[in-house]
């Protein structure tokens, strides 16, 4: 077996990913932030290099089917999520639209399969934050060189938006590259697959200790730690004669100065662009993703811990219900958070009118024309979505709809907590940092089922990959499985 050509055919694959997951936020790939009325999917240039994308996941799907069925048959609410969304093509007001958006949304689903089966949840990590980086360094580029497309300024001041046609988004994917550079950053310490640190010198040794849980909660979080001052095992390395993996980014100086780096920027920009949304989010995310680590301590201690958490945030919340005003003033905004309570609220009605099945996926913002004609006319503005991603999939797919999502992201909760208890690197804490991200920034944005994105895109991989894949693992056996050439 070739090995060089191996390794060559591995950055080429990694490659094809962060272009795919830069792809996935510039500006008009996605439907979430066009003008009403403008779909640039329609584009042909967009339909081909998706299309392309598509059909070579595809085929490495198959290539791999011994390890992508197992996958897609314990994916069984994602994949009921998708058919309800083809289905809903049967009473949109635009089923061609609804089609040709499901069939994107099924191929950006099958790339976040292809992602969770080909790498572990510690190799995605650097993944997502290459991809991130280039964005912030072209975005940085153009308002540097481009200040005329880069920055806008209105009556507030100034504020950045790079590639992009708004701060808020903008804004968003710096949230994102925040939270993923500091998880990298925080993790600080890297692992051989065989369980000691890199240059195998000192044996890596665990401090938690885990009490059982009892209950059906048990059955879906609770596992095993290794006793106190015990090795943490790991995987056997591949019998490949290649050489050992490194389970955890950043793996090196390099790394870590690179990874620091993507840090400053995305933190310089994330300030510069003014997006309170995201700033909040982030802040939010950072500070929960620290929190989550105690979710590998001894249970009873965890459990103290999450009393005194919950007992914080309700007095928290307390004061933001009793007193909102103080609080948005705080944050720069106004007490309708910039038109969006009066736009929930028409946005409700419209949900009342149909609340089982909905609109139709990806057929209810058109503008002055169609169902939204009446939110637009009383709002006064035309909004391009609904500002909250589970309103909008209330609109699309209905309350049946929701709920499928809803039951999905529970679902996926558990196997983030027990990815988080089960592991000891950087890894095992993304799927529940993401989770928490994406479902906080949907409470005034949309972004979930969204066809070339990449948020859906990391929803669908870091949820779908298994908890042992945090530990070093790679999602390819086949690799591992070959004999070493002969001599």
């Amino acid at each position: 077996m070739n090995f060089g050509r191996l390794r060559l055919s591995g950055r080429l694959e990694k490659a094809f990913v962060v272009a795919a997951f830069v792809l996935a936020t510039l500006p008009g790939w996605q439907s979430a932030d066009a003008p009403p009325g403008h779909e640039p999917e329609q584009k042909p240039l967009v339909q081909v290099i998706w299309a392309v994308d598509y059909l070579l996941v595809f085929a490495m799907l198959a290539l791999r089917r011994s390890e992508v069925l197992p996958v897609i048959a314990r994916s069984r609410l994602l994949w009921a999520m998708l058919l309800w969304v083809l289905m809903s093509a049967g009473w949109s007001a635009e089923p061609a639209a609804t089609l040709r958006h499901g069939i994107a949304l099924t191929g950006t689903t099958l790339f976040g399969i292809y992602v969770a089966t080909r790498f572990s949840l510690d190799e995605q990590l650097p993944l997502a934050a290459t991809a991130l980086t280039i964005v912030a360094m072209l975005s940085l580029a153009v308002a540097l060189v481009l200040p005329k497309y880069g920055i806008a300024i209105d009556d507030t001041g100034i504020m950045w938006q790079g590639i992009y046609a708004t701060k808020n988004v903008l804004g968003r994917w710096m949230a994102l590259a925040v939270v993923v550079m500091f998880l990298g950053l925080s993790g600080g310490r890297w692992r051989s697959p065989t369980g000691s640190r890199a240059g195998g010198k000192r044996p890596e040794t665990s401090s938690f200790q885990s009490a059982p849980l009892s209950g059906r909660f048990s059955a879906m979080v609770d596992v095993p730690r290794p006793a106190q001052g015990s090795i943490v095992p790991g995987p056997e390395p591949p019998a490949t004669g290649l050489p050992a993996r490194r389970a955890t980014w950043p793996c090196g100086f390099r790394d870590m100065l690179l990874a620091a780096f993507g840090f400053l920027l995305a933190v310089g920009l994330l300030w510069l662009t003014r997006s309170r949304t995201a700033q909040l989010a982030c802040l939010s995310v950072l500070g929960l993703s620290i929190f989550y680590r105690v979710l590998r301590w001894h249970a009873l201690r965890t459990m103290s811990l999450l009393m005194y958490a919950a007992a914080a945030g309700g007095a928290l919340l307390t004061w933001i219900i009793a007193d909102p005003k103080v609080f948005l003033g705080a944050m720069g905004k106004s007490s309708t958070l910039t038109n969006r309570i009066p736009l929930w609220g028409l946005v409700l009605e419209a949900i009342g009118k149909r609340p089982w099945l909905g609109y139709g996926y990806s057929s209810f913002w058109q503008g002055w024309h169609g169902d939204s004609a009446h939110i637009c006319r009383v709002a006064g503005w035309i909004p391009p979505h609904a500002h909250n991603g589970f309103l909008d999939v209330c609109l699309d797919l209905g309350l049946v709809g929701l709920t499928i999502f809803l039951l999905g992201v529970v679902f996926a909760l558990c196997r983030a907590v027990r990815s988080a208890r089960r592991t000891t690197t950087v890894g095992g804490l993304w799927p529940i940092t993401f989770l928490t991200f994406l479902l906080l920034y949907n409470l005034t944005e949309s972004l979930i089922l969204r066809q070339h994105n990449l948020f859906w895109l990391l929803y669908v991989a870091a949820t779908l990959s298994r908890p042992e894949q945090a530990a070093g693992q790679s999602g390819v056996a086949a690799i591992a499985s070959e004999p070493p050439p002969p001599r």
